[in-house]
């Protein structure tokens, strides 16, 4: 099967977790004997190699914009002339160009589509490439806006994503929770496969003794919507009762998140917070093998890869009782849920983990092999497979 995915950051440019789900898919389908290419259309700020090859998958990039039209092509006037509709027409026309030469037989689109954000008012759209076109749902601009308060909706972007998902030959969902919200949102009333997101599996990973535990570790995007504020607050309460714990945040975040959460921790407890930025999942992996837990607070999730990593690792992991949470932990077996709106919560599930180092450990070793059961990557790809395959029947 010839198979062309869309990703706009595939790694190793800096990534969230459309890019690391689908390097891993492309990588296995590529072991699994398909040719895979990907191909992106990336803001000129993602800087990443023109094209590359990754472990047999060809990897084609085109990039777009200059920081001066990306702030005027978000105005609501000035967007519509400003924009980088010509890029996307020259992008598409390159794709079209990819399908014929590498007889494409399926194309892969996210339904997060930075681009819809720079060409203001105009309905920019995939034209029909001629072949089976899955849209999966990571979760959109309006999906997230929909769902985090005080975030600005764009009725713009929100017509955008919903032809692009009208259109589409079938859609994918990665988790139920996401394919509940799509059905809301886009008044999409077609039926929807739900795949979850897979992981390269690797065998239980803790070697190293209880008493060299005591930090806890964030991984993602640090934004409000991932929970790190009330993380933050919550940590004063846990500091208070177990001093020597340390908090490590790593993830990218923008400038006023960040000052936020410097202006939210007290002077009394700012010794104990790291903030160490992005790092790659490869480097995350050694990090959560040596952290007492894991937590992502999150109040939106379509299907996160962190906590599956972490999992992975046999770290304890705590994540967000909304959303798609329940669909991966079962509270108090394989991991522990929390609400992020209810900081005690928060605090009393860290500090179970770091006074509990023996109970944590067997909720770890739970988690880990949750992963290896149902969400191993070459059974996902499997699935993705007889999707595919259906289509281009």
């Amino acid at each position: 099967m010839n198979i062309l995915y869309l990703c706009d950051e595939y790694p190793p440019c800096k990534h969230g977790g459309i890019g690391s789900v689908t390097q891993i898919l492309a990588r296995e389908m590529v072991k699994k004997g398909h040719n895979v290419i990907v191909c992106g259309f990336y803001p000129y700020y993602r800087k990443a190699l023109p094209y590359e090859e990754d472990n047999g998958v060809k990897v084609y990039r085109r990039f777009y914009g200059s920081w001066i039209q990306l702030f005027l092509s978000r105005h609501r006037y000035a967007g519509l002339i400003i924009n980088v509709e010509k890029s996307f027409t020259l992008y598409t026309n390159y794709l079209k160009k990819l399908i014929k030469e590498f007889k494409i037989e399926v194309i892969e689109i996210p339904d997060f589509n930075e681009v819809f954000r720079y060409t203001g008012p105009r309905l920019i759209k995939y034209p029909d490439l001629g072949i089976a076109t899955v849209v999966k749902l990571h979760g959109s601009y309006s999906f997230v806006n929909r769902a985090v308060q005080g975030m600005p909706f764009s009725r713009n972007i929100l017509k955008k994503e919903k032809y692009l998902i009208e259109n589409a030959t079938k859609v994918i969902a990665v988790s139920n929770y996401s394919k509940d919200e799509a059905e809301k949102i886009f008044g999409y009333s077609k039926s929807i496969a739900v795949i979850y997101n897979g992981i390269s599996v690797s065998k239980f990973y803790r070697t190293h003794t209880e008493s060299n535990f005591n930090s806890v570790v964030y991984a993602g995007t640090i934004a409000e919507q991932k929970g790190v504020l009330s993380l933050i607050k919550a940590w004063g309460m846990v500091v208070e009762k177990f001093p020597s714990g340390k908090l490590l945040l790593y993830g990218k975040g923008d400038i006023s998140t960040l000052n936020k959460i410097n202006s939210l921790i007290p002077e009394s407890i700012k010794g104990s917070i790291e903030i160490k930025g992005f790092v790659e999942s490869s480097l995350l992996l050694n990090i959560y093998c040596e952290a007492a837990c894991a937590i992502f607070p999150s109040y939106i999730e379509s299907f996160s890869m962190a906590p599956l990593e972490s999992m992975m690792t046999g770290c304890p992991t705590i994540y967000t009782k909304r959303a798609s949470g329940k669909e991966l932990i079962s509270h108090g077996i394989n991991g522990l849920l929390v609400d992020p709106d209810n900081l005690s919560e928060i605090a009393n599930a860290i500090l179970f983990v770091l006074e509990h180092p023996s109970l944590a450990q067997e909720i770890g070793k739970k988690g880990a092999e949750t992963i290896q059961e149902k969400y191993s990557i070459s059974f996902i790809a499997d699935k993705h497979i007889q999707i595919y395959s259906s289509l281009i029947g």
